[in-house]
């Protein structure tokens, strides 16, 4: 049995043999590899002594196919053998061989042709015949220039990629630029839409009425002064502050100053500070950012950046917030602001109006408003008449507002009794014009042609407007409202209400009810009972009786 060992040896190794070598036609290396290593196993340890020739296909086999499988440690290793064990110079050759193979598997080709030196030192020229020296030669050029050739390769290679970086990053930082203006673009694009929203509202409140300023109707004394004090500052740049009554048409001042300014070019943006929300004046005011709060889906500019290079109406100033005043002070000295939610400066060049009839100095005397403010605002002063200070301004303005009203109802009037326009004049007129426009309108509608005729239950008595009470500005305010809202029956909007009969818009009576606290009560008598009491039935002292 011991005899037939080596035999049962090698018939193993060839079976193990011829197995990897079909793995290998099939390009399966690694099923290969391990053929091979079972048949340097089944020779033993010194398997090269017990069958030379079949250890030495075996191990070169295995070697080849360790390099192309990826498994250099093993190919190393095999080589080792080789070397260790090769025979004849043939073989040591085809070691040397493999083992340059290796190295330029690793991509090592310097090494490989150190490789092929080593041979050639240590073979010697006299044991190396002439075919396997001029071999390894043609190794030794092939291997430096196909080195060269990569070298060459990967500096051009390198060079390409340098090109193409810059290239790219000369594209990408153009395109970050163009990014960047099609972002300013679109932010200059919403700013002027904005202005352009902001501007339309106030054209089509313009167009609506005709040219405001061409409506400063009268002759009188007092409106002449006030006019000329007008044409004094429009030419500046100057703040003015706009005092007077409610109705008697500050807001026709404004533009007014504005129309005759330098800047009659540029928009005219109106803000009734009374009129908005507490917390949203602000971002009326200087616009917001998108997302500055809830509800801010978009980007909005301000009231004073759409007015840039216009001027700003600033209405009811009196009722601006203390802490935003701060920030309008701001604006009137370094003409720069911040929109809510952003930290970006922006300038501006406007000009301020403002308008109100509450007592500003009163206000800072009572800390409601602040000194520095209105000693800025207060550059330029002009205080409008109330109409009982201009009678003579009265029939000139009856005049003017039934032809308005009368070519929209398609109606012609051609007298008013002289008992009629006398009793006009003699009214007080605590809403100033706006309450006599209303009078007027509603006479136009119930008046039969051709003669214009006024119920004196359209005149509001003077003396049911007096306060009735002793106190505070805030406690008179407080008590003369709410007499006028029981006396239209709590009516804030449509025919006799309360806003008309003061002289307010509806939002900013109702904004002033809220202030004020003042609340409806259960008990108060109706406003029917009341007119009906003071007017009986007869023919009026103003051209005809109430209807049945």
């Amino acid at each position: 049995m011991l005899s037939n060992q080596p035999m049962e040896q090698k018939r193993l190794a060839r079976f193990n043999l011829d197995a990897g070598t079909r793995a290998k036609a099939n390009a399966k290396f690694a099923e290969a590899l391990d053929f091979f290593t079972r048949g340097i196993e089944a020779l033993g340890v010194e398997g090269w002594a017990v069958a030379y020739d079949l250890w030495l296909e075996l191990n070169t086999a295995a070697a080849e196919v360790a390099i192309i499988a990826g498994s250099p440690d093993e190919a190393e290793r095999l080589v080792g053998d080789l070397h260790l064990h090769a025979r004849t110079v043939r073989d040591r050759v085809a070691a040397w061989e493999t083992e340059i193979s290796l190295a330029q598997s690793r991509e090592r080709h310097g090494l490989a042709i150190e490789i092929c030196r080593s041979a050639l030192r240590e073979l010697g020229n006299g044991i190396v015949a002439e075919p396997i020296r001029e071999r390894l030669e043609q190794e030794i050029e092939a291997r430096r220039q196909a080195a060269s050739d990569l070298e060459r390769a990967h500096d051009e290679l390198e060079r390409r990629v340098a090109e193409r970086t810059a290239e790219l990053a000369r594209s990408n930082a153009s395109l970050r630029q163009e990014i960047e203006k099609r972002k300013q673009a679109e932010s200059e694009v919403a700013m002027l839409t904005e202005r352009l929203r902001t501007e339309k509202i106030d054209l089509e409140q313009e167009i609506g009425d005709g040219p405001l300023s061409d409506h400063i109707i009268g002759n009188s004394e007092v409106l002449r002064q006030m006019l000329w004090r007008v044409e004094q500052v429009a030419s500046t740049d100057a703040c003015v502050l706009v005092t007077g009554e409610t109705g008697t048409g500050k807001e026709l001042i404004a533009r007014a100053i504005h129309d005759r300014s330098l800047r009659k070019d540029g928009p005219l943006v109106t803000v009734n500070c009374a009129a908005l929300p507490a917390n949203l004046i602000e971002a009326e005011l200087f616009g917001h950012e998108k997302g500055a709060f809830t509800g801010a889906v978009s980007r909005r500019t301000g009231r004073f950046e759409a007015a840039d290079r216009g001027t700003v109406f600033l209405d009811e100033i009196g009722d601006l917030p203390l802490e935003l005043q701060a920030r309008l002070l701001r604006v009137l000295q370094e003409h720069e602001f911040e929109r809510v939610g952003s930290t970006r400066t922006h300038k501006v060049d406007v000009r301020v109006v403002a308008a109100t009839n509450r007592d500003l100095a009163s206000g800072v005397a009572e800390g409601s408003f602040r000194p520095d403010l209105f000693y800025r605002l207060n550059v330029f002063p002009i205080e409008v008449p109330p109409l009982r200070e201009r009678r003579e301004d009265v029939p000139v303005l009856v005049k003017y507002f039934v032809e308005k009203h009368e070519t929209k109802l398609g109606k012609k009037f051609r007298t008013i009794p002289k008992t009629t326009m006398e009793a006009l004049e003699a009214y007080d007129w605590p809403g100033n014009i706006r309450e006599l426009e209303h009078v007027i309108e509603r006479a136009t509608i119930v008046s039969p042609e051709p003669e214009l005729m006024v119920d004196e239950a359209f005149i509001w008595p003077t003396d049911r407007l007096a306060p009735a009470v002793r106190g505070s500005l805030v406690d008179v305010e407080r008590e003369h409202i709410l007499k006028v809202l029981e006396e239209c029956g709590w009516k804030v909007k449509g025919p006799g209400n309360a806003a008309d009969l003061l002289g307010l818009n509806p939002s900013t009576l109702r904004s002033r009810i809220k202030k004020l606290g003042i609340r409806r009560q259960a008990s108060r008598p109706e406003r029917s009972s009341r007119t009906a009491a003071r007017s009986p039935r007869g023919p009026s002292r103003l051209g005809y009786g109430r209807p049945e």
